[in-house]
């Protein structure tokens, strides 16, 4: 005792020692969900008359000859329908027994905000898209804990269907990649599940070109390479894949095949849209930066609702032969306000617009939108604030009488112009 005692130098204090032990961290557990045809489904659920029938949706007017079938329900489905077919092929086939409706975005974004508000109370680490593809990080969670994949399966799918989804599918997987490829293996109303420690074993039964994110000219060198199942690129280290595939390409493979994703997921929204989809194909330059102000004013609607400024814009146009066109720029400051997005929008389009051939659809995209901070620029003035504050309070309007309860001042002004030189007509609008 005395010799332990003098061990410690003159002055020592004696404290006693507390062992701790670290929680072990949680087995990871993903949920994937895919709900395939959403504006179909959108439009199933908050039209309950509409659930019985066999309908297909159209982006377009569907008197157009170039019209294509969008999406499609269930039953028209089961009659034949797909995606991509003309509707004057689909007509001339079903006569009158599938209905042709239009696409009705706001619908598509109110199903979307009711299912991240359901699947948030699942998991704050939760990532939704506007296609209806979901992802839940459930690792550590309630229903981990106390539910087994079985019942956390069909609590999930109530989750969903009491939202009046008819269809979804869903992936269970201890890999985030994994659980997004067996949701989509399982649409369009399946579940699949790999247990622990299976996933290598998933993976290699599988064929490469199941395989997300690959440029087309990978898929050729897979095939060229006669690589045509993941087993066969799981024997390959990674020198010998960015070797034959490059450095982007070999080293997306090499994490893929062992079940990771390619490249971390980021945090928060990767991205805000706003979206024109013309009634008919014009090429007149008045209507179509109409279009883009309303794509914008989308655009700026969505922004405040999600809290985000843009900085980051991209203009993506879209021809009536499918062709494609896009132009990007960086903003000086964030912001969320109409009138800077406007302008760089207008300026963008103007840029990508080269071809004298009809539009269909213009789509106006903030790229890594930030969070709001909640202060103005340093040098913004009353008339900054005063857009701010009116920018919000017609989002509030619309929030709850619908988007078009309000129309910007500059829509309806280019409406005029194009009405006077062209002598067509323009719906009524609400004006504040």
């Amino acid at each position: 005792m005395d010799a332990a005692f003098h061990a410690f130098p003159p002055g020592a204090i004696w404290r006693e020692a507390v062992i701790t032990r670290r929680r072990p961290e949680p087995e990871a557990l993903y949920a994937a969900l895919e709900i395939d045809q959403v504006a179909a489904q959108a439009l199933a659920a908050f039209k309950v008359d509409l659930r019985r029938k066999a309908f297909a949706v159209v982006r377009q007017n569907a008197e157009s000859h170039k019209a294509a079938v969008y999406a499609c329900s269930s039953l028209a489905r089961q009659a034949g329908v797909a995606p991509g077919v003309p509707v004057f092929v689909m007509r001339r086939k079903m006569g009158k027994r599938v209905l042709v409706l239009s696409r009705e975005l706001d619908l598509e974004r109110r199903l979307i905000g009711e299912l991240h508000s359901a699947l948030y109370r699942w998991t704050p680490e939760l990532e939704v898209s506007g296609t209806g593809r979901c992802l839940l990080d459930l690792s550590g969670t309630p229903a981990q804990r106390e539910m087994s994949w079985d019942s956390l399966l069909q609590r999930l799918r109530q989750e969903v269907e009491g939202l009046g989804v008819e269809e979804v599918a869903i992936g269970l997987s201890g890999s985030r990649l994994v659980a997004k490829l067996l949701a989509r293996r399982a649409k369009p109303d399946g579940n699949e599940v790999c247990g622990p420690g299976g996933e290598s074993e998933l993976l290699a039964e599988m064929e490469t070109g199941e395989l997300p994110g690959l440029t087309s000219a990978c898929r050729q060198r897979l095939e060229k390479y006669g690589l045509l199942q993941v087993g066969q690129v799981q024997r390959l280290d990674r020198p010998a894949l960015l070797k034959r595939f490059g450095a982007a390409e070999g080293e997306k493979l090499y994490t893929m095949v062992r079940g990771m994703d390619p490249v971390p997921p980021r945090s928060g929204t990767r991205e805000v849209a706003g979206e024109a989809v013309l009634s008919h194909d014009i090429n007149d330059d008045y209507l179509l930066v109409q279009q883009v102000r309303l794509a914008v004013d989308r655009l700026c609607d969505r922004l405040r609702r999600e809290d985000l400024m843009a900085r980051r814009l991209t203009c993506q146009l879209r021809y009536t032969d499918n062709r494609g066109a896009q132009r990007s720029a960086i903003m000086a400051a964030a912001t969320d306000d109409f009138a800077p997005i406007c302008e760089m929008s207008v300026s963008l389009f103007e840029e990508a617009y080269r071809r004298r051939v009809g539009i269909k659809s213009i789509r106006v995209v903030a790229v890594r939108p930030s969070p709001h901070s909640g202060q103005l620029d340093l040098f913004a003035g009353d008339p900054e604030r005063k857009r701010r504050s009116l920018g919000k309070a017609i989002t509030d309007i619309r929030g709850r009488m619908g988007f078009g309860a309000v129309v910007n001042a500059t829509n309806l002004g280019l409406a005029g112009t194009f009405v006077a030189r062209s002598g067509n007509s323009i719906p009524s609008v609400s004006r504040t």
